[in-house]
């Protein structure tokens, strides 16, 4: 792995100069070192519990936490739940449920301290949108860079690694898959610096870009932005063989079929159009290498395309339930995959 000289303020000369290299003497990443399993983040059940602790919600989202920490962890996953260790965030029945998780699975937490995040509740609730790893170089969403050292620092990574505050940082505007990224054009309307894109081809990823619908994004009946990820929108995973599956939301297909079918003969990609009723839980999916893929289980079109390409043993559908998935995203929305 090569390691940074300095943070770099100059994306744009970044590409050139990520070759020098400091702390070679600094331990590696213990998690996500070459050839071994990424770790997979993800948001804990609890955000939607009320405050009374315990309870029969409490026990029921424990016990579901419980069940797909097993579950990932049978098929040989590496699982952190991100959870609160302290009060100062997240009400009673979160720091709670970390503190349970830990005790009834020892290592299957990763706490986040107040003292040491900017927002620590966006990124236990949404991690994907918090940073991204693109090999040596850390992309973080602007405003997030403290509780990413934060969680990149507990995974292993030696402190010197530089953390690039960018729009790419928001896993949610990038469908990735191996060395294959999807952008939302957005992106550009919101600051991608051309410095950063060749700062990632340099690095081998081949980039492309499809459009997004303007709406807005309508949360608990109170807030609106703009909605731009395209992640669900788009899904995309590699075969073992290199083969890639590409999953569209039929919404979006319908208004985009152009775009999205030069994009699949592109990069050479089966689509997969999900069902109405699957719409963008289906392609919110968390892709990982070796033909992956962790799924929501109430979306059995998609699932049997990616069991047909992938293999039943590669495909892992996790149970969900609305009331968490519909507060804002899918699966891949609340997690992270660090490779």
């Amino acid at each position: 792995m090569i390691l940074m000289q300095r943070t770099i303020n100059n994306t744009d000369n970044l590409a050139a100069r990520t070759h020098e290299t400091i702390g070679r003497d600094q331990p590696r990443r213990a998690d996500c070192r070459k050839g071994e399993r990424p770790t997979i983040l993800l948001s804990p059940r609890a955000f939607t519990l009320p405050t009374s602790y315990p309870g029969k919600r409490y026990l029921n989202a424990l016990k579901k936490s419980v069940e797909s920490y097993d579950l990932l962890r049978s098929k040989g996953h590496n699982v952190k739940m991100l959870c609160p260790s302290d009060y100062a965030i997240g009400d009673l029945p979160r720091f709670m449920l970390g503190t349970d998780m830990e005790e009834r699975r020892p290592g299957s937490t990763l706490g986040l301290g107040a003292n040491d995040c900017g927002d620590a509740e966006l990124a236990m609730r949404w991690p994907r949108d918090r940073f991204q790893v693109y090999g040596d170089l850390v992309f973080a969403q602007h405003g997030s860079e403290p509780e990413t050292r934060e969680i990149i620092s507990a995974l292993g990574f030696p402190r010197s690694v530089v953390i690039e505050g960018s729009v790419l940082g928001e896993g949610g505007l990038v469908a990735r898959a191996g060395k294959t990224l999807v952008i939302s054009e957005a992106a550009r309307a919101r600051g991608i610096r051309r410095g950063e894109l060749e700062c990632l081809r340099h690095r081998g990823y081949d980039v492309h870009f499809l459009p997004v619908e303007n709406s807005d994004f309508l949360e608990n009946n109170r807030r609106k932005w703009p909605y731009e990820h395209i992640d669900t929108e788009f899904g995309l995973v590699f075969t073992e063989g290199g083969n890639a599956l590409a999953c569209v939301n039929p919404g979006y297909y319908s208004t985009f079929r152009k775009r999205v079918d030069r994009l699949a003969k592109d990069i050479g990609a089966r689509l997969h159009v999900a069902s109405e009723g699957e719409s963008s839980l289906g392609v919110n999916f968390i892709s990982l290498p070796k033909g992956k893929a962790i799924m929501a289980d109430s979306c059995p079109s998609t699932q049997h395309f990616l069991e047909r390409n992938l293999g039943s043993r590669n495909v892992t559908a996790l149970p969900i339930d609305a009331t968490i998935y519909l507060n804002g995203g899918g699966l891949r929305c609340m997690s992270n995959v660090i490779e």
